[in-house]
């Protein structure tokens, strides 16, 4: 069965704000998220869009990751835009994309307009989602790639510019419909096409003031055309995870060098950053990843991890997430920094050098070299 989810809250208080999370339970997890909203009353509640395989005591305890899990769940789409002056602009945006998204699957696709379940985010935002029996899809390893795939080529095919891409990692938490945003006291709510076409962002929000239950989505069946571009999805992003595997093994089988035998960038990892050294330090580890052989996206969501649930405190605002996703795609760009062992001194404040697998390795070539003389 794959059907298991993480959930998560916001939790706020006098000094601090973060993001409590790694609970797991059975899906859909209506007890643990009623006992959230009506106890605690909590506002900002997650869960994960994907289910995993095995049980909740299986991720508890560590000894299966999402990232390697069987997983199964919805496309889902975030559309958030920042370029207008007011949220009124930034809605207009929003919805002109979504028009454009509904449009695409219809021409390509051959799904209907109503596909996609579309909902406010409760801020300035959509959210959209398409159900994995309408794709034909079963469960996946490499399912949140899958749909990052598609997403990307849903922004080549329309041009969009709004659609997030960061969401489509193994841990994405996603909000709870029907639950309410922090920032603005209003609710995630699910939206009608109409709705979406005929309503200013004023009257939307007026809707968000209540968690009102609408039949807004009706259920539609897949298409052939559906079903044989998501098979070539599939297989196009199983091709090239396949690949990064083995160029990974044949790196490993050269450099021999792993995070772990690296005490400086392992101490990194595990307590965050230094007070006013965080951008420094995620350039820093990236160049580190970049050194290892890792791609890019995966350095990006091993960062973003890390500045979430390590830095204290947690960077939760979507700006300055974006901005260390930035810092990373920058050093593994051709004009990309190499950091060495004094900076990772300076970031960490140890050197180990016996325990080190990069000083040994080196101290190893040196040895070599002496005895060829």
């Amino acid at each position: 069965m794959v059907n298991i989810i993480e959930y998560g809250w916001r939790f706020r208080t006098s000094s601090n704000e973060g993001l409590a999370r790694n609970r797991f339970t059975y899906w859909p997890a209506n007890t643990e998220l009623a006992q959230l909203k009506d106890r605690w009353s909590v506002t900002d509640c997650f869960t994960t869009y994907l289910r995993y395989e095995g049980t909740p005591e299986d991720y508890s305890n560590e000894s299966i990751k999402q990232e390697d899990a069987i997983k199964y769940g919805p496309m889902v789409f975030d559309l958030d835009s920042q370029d207008a002056s007011t949220p009124e602009g930034n809605w207009q945006l929003v919805v002109f994309e979504i028009t454009k998204i509904i449009k695409y699957f219809e021409a390509e696709w051959y799904l209907p307009n109503n596909t996609i379940q579309w909902f406010f985010s409760g801020s300035k935002g959509a959210h959209g989602v398409i159900e994995p029996e309408i794709l034909e899809l079963l469960p996946n390893k490499y399912l949140h790639l899958i749909y990052r795939r598609l997403a990307e080529l849903v922004i080549e095919m329309t041009g969009v510019t709004t659609l997030d891409l960061r969401i489509y990692d193994a841990r994405r938490l996603f909000r709870v419909p029907l639950t309410r945003h922090g920032k603005t006291n209003l609710f995630k709510i699910p939206l009608s096409l109409t709705d979406i076409q005929l309503l200013t962002y004023n009257e939307i929000c007026q809707m968000a003031q209540k968690p009102t239950t609408r039949h807004c989505y009706e259920h539609v069946n897949t298409s052939t055309r559906a079903r044989i571009m998501m098979q070539m999805l599939i297989k196009e992003t199983e091709k090239i995870e396949a690949n990064k595997v083995k160029r990974l093994r044949e790196h490993n089988s050269n450099i021999s060098v792993n995070t772990e035998d690296i005490p400086c960038v392992q101490k990194m990892l595990m307590e965050g950053a230094q007070q006013g050294k965080r951008n420094e330090s995620a350039a820093a580890l990236a160049s580190h990843l970049r050194q290892t052989g890792i791609d890019v996206d995966s350095a990006v969501a091993i960062i973003i991890d890390w500045a979430q649930f390590k830095c204290d405190p947690p960077i939760i605002d979507d700006r300055e997430l974006r901005e260390i996703e930035t810092t990373v795609r920058y050093q593994f760009s051709s004009r990309g920094k190499t950091y060495g062992c004094p900076k990772f001194k300076e970031l960490s404040g140890i050197c180990v050098p016996d325990c080190c697998a990069f000083k040994n390795k080196y101290r190893y070539k040196d040895t070599i070299k002496e005895t060829n003389i």
